[in-house]
């Protein structure tokens, strides 16, 4: 296996995964856009493509109705919430009932074959992630893709920036979590 930079990503978020989360590379060498990793965990699973580009992308600030149980929290309510050892189950409860403003990023480090793989994932109730890092940057960056409404665009709407992989990670976690509980509402 190479080492270039999306696999040193994936080698300090291997080496940080909590016990009990379980990650299965996936090495798709014939296209289909299928993200690089599935992590699993007694409660969950998520798809996660890992990113690494050479300079950071810029973000777009955005007002959403969209999932607010993915976009509706800092970096520091996600770590306040993990050191309090919230659940998904405090989230689901507590959602913002107004629009929120949000981070974007264009989707435009993805491939075709991923974008689509994401938009078909999207469209269908599904949740996927993107974790991004430059080498000259500490802090990861927890993308997950959405379609805008009035455009029909694909955008990476971001969850969490933190430095920590823990806070990352933790954050992973509830949205998967809490997306499925989600997804069982009436």
């Amino acid at each position: 296996m190479s080492q270039g930079p999306e696999a040193n990503l994936w080698q300090s978020m291997r080496k940080s995964l909590p016990k009990g989360m379980n990650p299965t590379r996936i090495e798709n060498r014939h296209g289909g856009g299928i993200p690089d990793l599935e992590l699993q965990w007694p409660t969950g699973s998520a798809f996660v493509e890992l990113k690494a580009p050479r300079s950071t992308p810029k973000l777009t600030l955005q007002t959403l109705q969209i999932r607010p149980h993915l976009f509706a929290n800092s970096a520091k309510s996600w770590a306040d919430a993990m050191n309090a050892g919230r659940t998904c189950m405090d989230f689901i409860f507590d959602p913002p009932e107004h629009e929120f403003t949000s981070s974007l990023q264009s989707a435009s480090l993805a491939s075709k074959d991923q974008k689509a793989w994401h938009a078909r994932r999207y469209a269908n109730g599904g949740l996927s992630f993107f974790l991004q890092s430059t080498a000259r940057q500490r802090s990861k960056r927890l993308f997950s893709p959405i379609i805008l409404p009035d455009t029909g665009t694909l955008v990476l709407g971001l969850v969490c920036e933190s430095d920590d992989w823990g806070v990352v990670l933790y954050a992973l976690r509830a949205c998967a979590e809490m997306h499925s509980l989600a997804a069982l509402r009436p």
